[in-house]
C-alpha cells in the first residue's frame, strides 16, 4: 500500500463493491482497502462451478454463500434461508447471470438520462442469450407469449463474467489497492458522528478516512445495527424481486445436457 492523502475502506467485494474499488482506486491520491468475509477468487483459481452457466452448480460450491443467513421476504411471511454470494465477487459468483436494467418508467422520477449514461460507465460484458444455446423448454416460453423476450446475460464466451473478473483483475496490480478476502467486519468505529474506521470479528481494527458499507441489503444494515446505528427504518423494509422456481419432467429422449438443463435439438 503506497502513502496516499486519503484512504477509504469498502466493506464488501460484491457487485457493488469490486466497481467502487476499481473507481476510487483508479485516483493515486487515494488508497483503497476492500474487505470481504468470504474466499477469494482469483484468475486461474476460478471453481468449475463458477466458471460455467449452471448457477446451480455455482450455488452449490463451498463456502460461496451465507448457508445459515434466514430473512423474511414478504410482510407476514416466515423467515427462510435466504441464498446470497460470499467472497471477493459476492452475488455475482453465483446468481443466474440475468442483466436486467429495469423499465425507464421507474426512473423517470429521478432523471433517466442519469440513470442511462450511470448504467453505461458500469456495465458488464453483455449478449442476448444466443438462440441456437436456447432449450426446448426456453423455445416454449418465447412462443406461448408474446411478450416474452431473452434477456441480457452477464457472461462472455459462454462464460460467467463476475465483478471481481471484470473490475478487480485489470487493476490487480495497482499499489493503492489492497484486497482483503476472509475478513470479516464486526462494526464501524466513530469518533462522535464521524465514521473513522473498521473493526474486525477477530478484534483486528482499520482506520480509515473514508468508509463505503457494500456488504448488501442483508449485511450492511446489520452491520450499521452492530455500530450503534439505529436510525428508524435501518434493517427494515427489505423488498426482493419476485421469483417463482419450477420443475420440469422432460419426456423420454428429450436432448439435455450434463447439467440436466434442456438443450435445442
Amino acid at each position: 500500500m503506497t502513502s496516499s492523502s486519503e484512504h477509504w475502506i469498502i466493506v464488501g467485494a460484491g457487485s457493488a463493491g469490486c466497481v467502487l474499488a476499481n473507481r476510487l482506486s483508479a485516483r493515486a491520491d487515494r488508497s483503497v482497502t476492500l474487505l470481504d468475509d468470504g474466499p477469494a477468487l482469483e484468475p486461474g483459481q476460478v471453481p468449475v462451478g463458477i466458471q460455467g452457466p449452471n448457477f446451480f452448480a455455482a450455488l452449490a460450491e463451498p463456502g460461496r454463500t451465507h448457508e445459515s443467513l434466514m430473512a423474511t421476504r414478504a410482510t407476514g411471511g416466515a423467515p427462510s434461508v435466504y441464498q446470497r454470494g460470499r467472497g471477493i465477487g459476492g452475488s455475482s459468483v453465483v446468481n443466474a447471470m440475468v442483466a436486467l436494467a429495469g423499465s425507464t418508467d421507474i426512473y423517470h422520477r429521478w432523471g433517466w438520462t442519469d440513470v442511462a449514461a450511470a448504467q453505461q460507465r458500469v456495465a458488464l460484458p453483455q449478449q442476448l442469450a444466443a438462440v441456437e444455446t436456447l432449450g426446448v423448454v426456453d423455445h416454449a416460453l418465447l412462443a406461448a407469449d408474446p411478450r416474452a423476450r431473452r434477456v441480457a446475460l452477464t457472461r462472455h464466451h459462454a462464460r460467467r463474467v463476475t465483478s471481481a473478473e471484470a473490475y478487480l483483475w485489470p487493476v490487480h496490480d495497482r499499489p493503492n489497492l489492497l484486497v482483503r478476502p476472509e475478513s470479516a467486519v464486526d462494526r464501524v468505529l466513530f469518533e462522535d458522528r464521524t465514521a473513522t474506521g473498521v473493526r474486525l470479528f477477530d478484534g483486528t481494527t482499520l482506520a480509515a478516512d473514508r468508509i463505503v458499507l457494500a456488504a448488501g441489503a442483508i449485511h450492511s444494515p446489520a452491520l450499521l445495527l452492530r455500530s450503534g446505528v439505529d436510525t428508524p427504518g435501518v434493517g427494515c423494509g427489505l423488498q426482493d424481486h419476485p421469483s417463482v422456481v419450477f420443475t420440469l419432467q422432460l419426456k423420454q429422449g428429450v436432448p439435455h445436457d450434463r447439467s440436466g438443463l434442456a438443450v435445442a435439438s
